[in-house]
């Protein structure tokens, strides 16, 4: 979560507790008031500052940042328009560097810029920087008493550092400043699953679900949560739920139809979904490998050799493909290929695989 654009030195908007797509429409309610500001002579680097946020909320990031620097040409001890570039530049325009580099100016200006100190953390986050981005967002939590977004942010850090329950602490506190943050909710539920508190982390998904209906990731985390409890029932209604919000997303397919395959039998029923993950992504092996095994249940085994060809042609070293099509090879009666396959897997197999592959193979090429 990125703080916003700010309009003026000293007036700021709040900052974001949503996720980027609803963004837009809460900028749009908030420039009015910074654009009717009273304009004086003494402050005329400020219009540029306004019509740099008026471009930004067009969409028009080049020259919003344009306009920022005019204001800097004007005044070169602005932090506000080294902040919004930055900001623009980490949030819109993928330039990471070139985010940190002007977010170091604005700090570098205003020491005790709060906004500028989260709005690095998050780029030193998505740059894998997480102990930088967690000194970010203590120094935002120090300069601005009741920051949520930083407690939300610094949280979201631990996180990616395995830090499950000091995460949590962050997202208790996050919450308890702004409960309507339904992203707090879904990452500590992350946290929560991590931790194997099952029970917790669907409640958390829960909440952030109720709270932000159209949400994809907490029905697809919920999901993989009820999943670990062996809750399949309730896991494809979430997939199902998510597969009406977003429709072409193939993992959301490619994962309802292993648990319906796997855990459910339904092997026809699975084969459908499978068919939708490969139409939205041709490139899955994992989802013509698992069509493949639904095929060899139902007895259709040219069909299935079919797909695991299609899956090792995709990944040459995904081990259980050339496993899957040796048991297929097998059942056709072609027997020195259905050995050479097993070969193969164990080649490419993790130590728990290959173990089971030479059991097998030694049954049924050693006999």
């Amino acid at each position: 979560m990125y703080s916003c654009l700010i309009a003026s030195t000293g007036l700021l908007e709040k900052f974001f507790q949503r996720p980027m797509y609803l963004r837009r429409s809460i900028i749009s309610g908030l420039i009015s008031a910074f654009i009717i500001l009273p304009y004086s002579k003494a402050d005329d680097d400020s219009i540029y500052i306004q019509s740099g946020i008026k471009n930004a909320e067009i969409g028009a990031f080049t020259d919003a940042i344009n306009d920022f620097k005019k204001a800097l040409d004007i005044n070169p001890s602005n932090s506000v328009a080294y902040y919004n570039i930055g900001t623009i530049k980490g949030t819109k325009l993928g330039d990471l560097y070139g985010a940190i580099e002007n977010l170091n100016m604005a700090i570098k200006i205003n020491p005790k810029y709060a906004d500028a100190f989260n709005n690095r953390g998050n780029v030193h986050k998505r740059l894998g920087n997480y102990f930088s981005a967690i000194s970010d967002y203590n120094k935002a939590i120090f300069y601005r008493i009741g920051y949520s977004a930083a407690y939300y942010n610094r949280g979201s850090a631990k996180n990616y550092l395995g830090k499950y329950l000091s995460a949590i602490d962050d997202f208790n506190k996050s919450i308890k400043l702004d409960p309507s943050n339904h992203l707090a909710f879904n990452n500590r539920g992350n946290s929560n699953f991590h931790l194997k508190k099952y029970i917790d982390a669907v409640n958390d998904y829960t909440k952030a679900i109720k709270l932000d209906p159209a949400y994809l990731k907490s029905y697809e985390n919920r999901a993989l949560t009820r999943v670990a409890m062996s809750n399949y029932k309730d896991a494809i209604i979430d997939y199902n739920n998510a597969i009406t919000i977003s429709p072409k997303k193939a993992s959301l397919y490619y994962n309802l139809g292993s648990i319906i395959s796997d855990n459910i039998g339904e092997k026809r029923k699975a084969i459908l979904h499978f068919n939708n993950a490969i139409k939205y992504n041709p490139k899955s092996w994992k989802s013509y490998n698992n069509r493949g095994n639904a095929k060899v249940s139902l007895g259709d085994y040219e069909g299935a050799l079919s797909d695991f060809n299609s899956a090792i042609l995709l990944n040459k070293k995904y081990a259980l493909s050339y496993y899957n099509r040796a048991i297929a090879l097998y059942h056709t009666g072609k027997i020195k290929l259905a050995c050479t396959d097993f070969k193969i897997a164990a080649k490419y197999s993790s130590s728990p695989l290959s173990g089971k592959i030479k059991r097998v193979s030694i049954q049924l090429c050693e006999n």
